[in-house]
């Protein structure tokens, strides 16, 4: 049993250090070549004592990626579900993006990228801006209307 607590107070440790979800910690536990008996035990534990919460995570991580990294909301989506977050979880945490704050920041992330751009074809500029703002992660409903105003 002292493996057990060992390995639990370790992530424990990791736990309160950041934000993480079952899918990290599980990870982490592997890496850290714990007894995969005591995998799922530990991450009930982390889920019972709060260090772990999935919904806690979506939001943070939507929130963060969104306002430090400018990521739209299928980018983030994306990578939600890659870390087996279920699906009602990144709903509420793309829901939780202030919609005006959102088309603000595609509206500056196009105006940087045509002043970036060196060329006067309408279309090229476009197919460039959407180019750049699909990989971002922005939809094509955000995209469109603020291209179209743009470049009348």
């Amino acid at each position: 049993m002292n493996e057990f607590n060992s390995a639990l107070s370790k992530a424990m440790r990791f736990c309160s250090t950041k934000e993480v979800c079952i899918k990290d910690i599980t990870f982490k536990l592997n890496n850290w070549n714990t007894n995969p008996e005591f995998i799922d035990k530990i991450i009930a534990s982390l889920i019972d004592e709060k260090f772990i919460d999935q919904q806690r995570y979506a939001l943070a991580f939507a929130a963060d990626k969104f306002k430090f990294n400018n990521w739209g909301k299928k980018k983030i989506a994306f990578h939600l579900i890659n870390k087996n977050i279920p699906k009602n979880i990144i709903q509420k945490a793309l829901n939780d993006i202030n919609d005006t704050e959102y088309k603000k920041t595609a509206q500056k992330l196009i105006n940087n990228k045509l002043k970036n751009l060196k060329t006067n074809d309408k279309i090229k500029l476009k197919n460039k801006i959407l180019s750049s703002m699909t990989s971002k992660g922005y939809e094509p409903d955000i995209i469109y209307p603020i291209l179209n105003e743009i470049l009348k």
